[in-house]
């Protein structure tokens, strides 16, 4: 797959293709080993967020370590062609500070996204995951607290159309005391899209103070599109906060109707609509280049509604 301008015009950034070719610039270290490659930020301070390219099929497993000298914050671009499978591995110093952002992009006929997070004592780490490619994913999410005090905040946003379809397991487990979870699971399909998310939060026995939230949302464009959230709660300690929450609706004849009457066409209407659940994401963006890049590929998939 051709890289985008945007991302090849980046200035902190490191791109890996399938060849192991490398453009090494940014302020990160990193690590091409046999087994694994290795990524370690917080040693040095960052004036914007780093960017990982990774171009075609998937490579070795990926290990992303952050050390607590610095706040970090990294954005991962996965652009593939075809199908791919890709394993990450995120670990936080105790004490460390990071923000992490996945997007995946691209007209994939079939990707497998794997990725492990621990939090050690007193970390914290703010997750977003933007799934943006097509065809059939399938995502296994794991997040562990390890350590007392830390704190995990993961995002997603999954828009898929056509005959996209999605798979995930996600779950965040609290083996630590006083430490806190907020997952947020944004779910958009269109045509015969179908999603299936299964989210799984749990509280080992032994880690009172601790609290574990989630919330999941979906709109549904299409009337063969389809999402089904399976959220759960494992809670083994009485001193704890724990919820979650499910709504997935469809979008209102009535309110497509009312816009249309405004000059407003049908996409841009359901554009509109949806752009609560993609708002807070294109903010993420402040480099005007990633934004249009985001923007585009959405158009790609709202655009096209039916």
């Amino acid at each position: 797959m051709r890289i985008p301008r945007a991302l090849r015009e980046l200035r902190d950034v490191a791109i890996l293709s399938a060849r192991g070719r490398v453009n090494h610039l940014f302020s990160g270290s990193m690590a091409v080993l046999r087994s694994q490659i290795r990524f370690t930020f917080g040693t040095k301070s960052q004036r914007e967020a780093a960017a990982i390219v990774l171009i075609g099929a998937g490579t070795a497993p990926i290990v992303i370590r952050f050390k607590a000298a610095t706040p970090s914050k990294v954005r991962i671009f996965l652009c593939s062609a075809a199908s791919s499978s890709w394993n990450f591995a995120i670990r936080m110093d105790e004490g460390s500070t990071a923000s992490v952002e996945f997007y995946l992009i691209g007209a994939t006929e079939e990707t497998a996204f794997e990725r492990s997070v621990a939090v050690t004592s007193g970390a914290s780490l703010t997750l977003a995951t933007i799934l943006l490619n097509g065809g059939k994913t399938t995502v296994q999410d794991r997040s562990i607290l390890t350590g007392e005090g830390g704190t995990l905040r993961s995002e997603t946003l999954g828009v898929l159309a056509f005959e996209d379809s999605l798979e995930a397991l996600q779950s965040v487990r609290h083996d630590a005391p006083r430490s806190v979870s907020d997952l947020v699971n944004s779910l958009i399909a269109s045509d015969s899209a179908q999603v299936v998310f299964d989210v799984t939060g749990a509280i080992a026995k032994g880690n009172a103070g601790s609290r574990c939230k989630q919330q999941n949302r979906g709109v549904l464009l299409g009337e063969r599109a389809s999402i089904e959230v399976a959220p759960k709660l494992l809670i083994d300690e009485f001193d704890v906060e724990a919820g979650h929450g499910c709504a997935i609706g469809r979008i209102n004849s009535d309110e497509l109707f009312y816009l249309s009457s405004r000059g407003l066409d049908q996409a841009t209407a359901k554009r509109l609509i949806v752009s609560g659940y993609t708002a807070p994401f294109a903010m993420k963006l402040n480099d005007p280049a990633l934004r249009r890049l985001f923007e585009k590929a959405l158009d790609a998939k709202i655009g096209g509604a039916s």
